[in-house]
């Protein structure tokens, strides 16, 4: 894979295992990086793409999406030492975006069998869990962005089409819920002209949040929320 170009997505907690995404035309393929192996390709099907979006901080497990090999559109996948598991379902549509510390525990976005679009959290323990949307309403979307430890998961819900969409946390033990509300009611000073529109990550020990925040005249800015 040394003469394609392409991107890095994730890399490993001590920093010596880098994921992504390589370009071989006509498609994609996710790949992980080592110093001493050099860029080594992970699984796609024929004439269709993959891409490796995470990996866990121990550096075990990798998560992406591979396309389906007939219709073409995205299915939850992960890697661990070098193997394919379509965990969701062969026929799953969908992506990871997040995976815990140890790999345990996987976040991201899928089509449930009502059509509705939401983010999803997988661990062995609880299987696939679908988030819903903060609003409750079935049209708007949901994505997982990261998970802590603990399974406190973040991300964003709402229409990204229409009335945008707001930051979100979600728990085993709590339903989805606004993530401003949940800081305010922590004791976090959020200034009523700022809409926190998503968060992106969330650090291992489920105590820092980071994202990006809109104001009512679409300037855009990044915030980090410690919680106590």
């Amino acid at each position: 894979m040394g003469n394609e170009w392409g991107s890095g997505y994730g890399v490993s907690g001590d920093g010596t295992v880098a994921v992504g995404l390589a370009w071989y035309c006509p498609g994609a393929e996710g790949f992980h990086w080592t110093k001493k192996d050099g860029m080594k390709a992970l699984s796609h099907p024929v004439g269709k793409s993959s891409r490796a979006s995470g990996i866990s901080a121990d550096g075990n497990t990798i998560v992406g999406f591979s396309e389906d090999p007939i219709g073409g559109y995205r299915r939850p996948v992960r890697w661990i030492s070098g193997k394919t598991d379509l965990f969701a379902g062969a026929h799953a549509i969908g992506e990871t975006s997040g995976v815990s510390f140890d790999g345990s525990q996987i976040v991201g976005q899928y089509t449930t069998s009502a059509n509705g679009i939401y983010a999803f959290y997988y661990s062995q323990q609880h299987g696939l869990v679908s988030l819903g949307t903060v609003s409750g309403i079935a049209t708007d979307q949901s994505f997982a962005n990261g998970v802590a430890s603990n399974g406190m998961t973040v991300g964003w819900s709402g229409d990204p089409f229409g009335s945008g969409i707001q930051a979100f946390v979600w728990t085993p033990k709590l339903t989805i819920r606004s993530l401003t509300k949940y800081l305010k009611n922590h004791g976090a000073k959020i200034p009523s002209n700022i809409y926190l529109t998503t968060a992106l990550d969330i650090s291992a020990d489920g105590s820092t949040i980071v994202g990006v925040w809109q104001d009512a005249n679409l300037h855009q800015g990044g915030w980090i929320a410690h919680l106590n």
